[in-house]
């Protein structure tokens, strides 16, 4: 079997059900499902479970012992919100990836003969925050020092590493919107900044020129020669100030204002702060645009091939990017979903926080001296060799459906594609739950019928799929076999077998409420009757009675099924009729007297 049949662990917090509390109850939680390969839900705002003592040892006994398998779905929400630029969310998901990055060598990685236990994957969310887009204005955040993908709070570091960037950036009149909203004095425009910045160059020049022997002599000839006295210091000045050579250039006064920027920020932040997540987006669309033909950058090809941002403002009209003269910035759902992919991939690139580091050799003194937890994310991911997928995102209280920063299929495919090429490896994949798309306005059909068309092989970068009744609200609820529900997910995955998923996991992903009975008595079926029909490539449109619980032999048979509606059939008269009604069936007075005997536990036997 190519496609293994999953279900989840569900979350304690929800029910507060103590037996879905801690990793060693999670993993075998799924022992009476008929399934042998778990998802075990890590609970949201703690990754605490990974470190619980010893608990490596509890999974290597249900591996070895009851032979499950399991895979991880990691935290959702702020902590790991990868694709912002906010400060203090960038550093808190960058903890918490070196969190699970180490705990998992710690578990599995670092002990002899451990690594067969780490879990198939583990699961984040591409996307957690709200989009900057189209609601820039009503969801702009700010106030907060941004960072670039890097996680420097300094964007003078990523301007100085791309000359065309900065060039842009003090040419382009945005230099003078930063500058505008960032230093706290009394500007309301462009020309008043600029005025501003050209009597700081000019009383400069004058110092400088005045300390020149040779000009103060010049200066007090062409005095005399004028007014047949020598000026005074006052007049000397104003007279050096008039000089072609002390007039300002634009150039001058560009890096006047550029300078200004960077030193005001120091003293509020950091030099060359930005607190506008708006502008550090747009600084890094300008940034991939000029980077197009790095191979190391390779986002912006795959979104935009050889256009250029005037290409793609011209497609916008009347948007521009950013319009210097009304001060509004433009962000195209495009271009936030390219800045936020490359958000999550700078996580991958970037050192952990020295402060993480400090702080976890603190509390496990054993980690200092070895290297691993020195390394990037992506070198960590390489020697533990465990597969992290991102799972487009659900829809949160509050946000409007459809506007997270990566949520179609086509970005999650690029996102994916980005990390194969720059960091040559597969441990990077993606996740597909059918109804996040359903309840943000995405019909799943239509997404795979676009990736068909620049996506052929976009099946082949999935690890897994969340599977569950297919509604456009978010309730985790088991679905019946036969119903239309599991014809609908079944045509969604053969659209995406066709598109290269043909191995992988097929999660049926509990809310945390449902008992086991209901679970195994409809998802569990249905996903069977799913992966063996899926496993043979068989057309929606040509599936066996079986798929749809009808089968001469077994549960499914007819004849079983027969019996029981033939049982049940006079359940909807129970309490109707004035006749006293039998409980026991056929269950005679003899057979009840037999020691042990009741109606209820033949009631029990009848079927078995």
């Amino acid at each position: 079997m190519v496609y293994h049949l999953t279900v989840s662990s569900g979350l304690g917090s929800i029910g507060r059900d103590p037996n879905l509390m801690g990793l060693g109850k999670k993993i075998p939680s799924i022992l009476t499902y008929g399934v042998n390969v778990v998802q075990a839900d890590m609970e949201t705002f703690t990754s605490a479970e990974l470190f619980e003592p010893e608990v490596e040892n509890l999974v290597k006994r249900f591996v070895d012992d009851l032979g499950i398998k399991w895979v991880m779905h990691g935290e959702i929400g702020q902590t790991v919100a990868f694709e912002t630029a906010l400060q203090q969310v960038w550093r808190q998901a960058h903890r918490r990836l070196h969190q699970y990055m180490d705990a998992m060598y710690d578990k599995f990685g670092k002990p002899k003969n451990m690594s067969k236990y780490l879990p198939g994957y583990i699961d984040f969310h591409i996307s957690n925050m709200m989009s900057i887009g189209y609601f820039a204005e009503r969801y702009r955040l700010a106030g907060i020092p941004m960072l670039d993908f890097k996680g420097r709070n300094s964007w003078i570091d990523l301007l100085n590493e791309t000359p065309e960037l900065k060039d842009w950036f003090r040419n382009e009149g945005m230099l003078y919107l930063v500058y505008g909203r960032e230093i706290p004095v009394v500007v309301t425009s462009v020309d008043q900044i600029r005025n501003r910045a050209s009597q700081e160059v000019l009383m400069r020049k004058i110092e400088e020129l005045s300390a020149r022997p040779e000009v103060r002599e010049r200066v007090v000839r062409d005095y005399i020669q004028r007014y047949g006295r020598p000026p005074d210091e006052r007049n000397m000045r104003d007279a050096i100030g008039n000089l072609p050579e002390a007039q300002p250039t634009d150039e001058e006064i560009k890096t006047q204002v550029y300078d200004e920027w960077s030193g005001a920020t120091a003293t509020r932040y950091v030099r060359g702060a930005i607190t506008d997540e708006e502008i550090a987006y747009v600084l890094i669309a300008k940034y991939l645009e000029f980077k197009k033909n790095d191979p190391k950058e390779p986002l912006w090809k795959m979104y935009f091939q050889d256009r250029s941002m005037k290409d793609l403002e011209e497609k916008w009209a009347p948007k521009k990017l950013v319009n210097t003269v009304t001060g509004e910035i433009y962000l195209d759902p495009e271009i936030v979903a390219m800045v936020a992919s490359r958000y999550v991939l700078g996580h991958f690139e970037a050192d952990p926080l020295k402060e993480y580091t400090a702080e976890m050799i603190k509390k496990n003194p054993g980690r200092e001296g070895d290297s691993f937890y020195e390394k990037s994310a992506i070198d960590k991911l390489k020697i533990i060799k465990v597969q992290l997928v991102f799972e487009n995102p659900e829809l949160s209280e509050g946000q409007i459906e459809g506007l997270q920063r990566i949520i179609r299929a086509e970005h999650m495919y690029y996102f994916a594609k980005a990390a194969e090429q720059v960091f040559k490896t597969d441990l990077l994949k993606i996740l597909i739950d059918l109804n996040h798309w359903l309840h943000n306005a995405i019909d799943p059909a239509k997404e795979f019928e676009q990736m068909k068309k620049g996506g052929h092989d976009f099946g082949k970068y999935v690890r897994a799929v969340h599977i569950y009744e297919p509604l456009p609200i978010h309730h985790h609820n088991p679905f019946e076999i036969p119903s239309d529900q599991q014809f609908k997910i079944y045509k969604w995955l053969f659209q995406l077998r066709g598109l290269g998923f043909k191995e992988g996991y097929l999660v049926f992903e509990r809310g945390g409420g449902q008992n086991p009975f209901e679970i195994t008595r409809t998802a569990v079926l249905a996903l069977r009757q799913i992966i063996e029909n899926l496993d043979k490539g068989i057309d929606p449109q040509k599936l066996p009675i079986s798929f749809y619980g009808i089968s001469p032999e077994g549960i499914l048979s007819e004849q079983r099924q027969r019996v029981i509606m033939v049982e049940h059939a006079r359940d909807p008269l129970q309490g109707l009729i004035i006749a006293p009604e039998e409980q026991h069936t056929a269950l005679g007075k003899e057979a009840l007297a037999k020691p042990g005997m009741t109606p209820e536990k033949w009631k029990k036997e009848e079927l078995r």
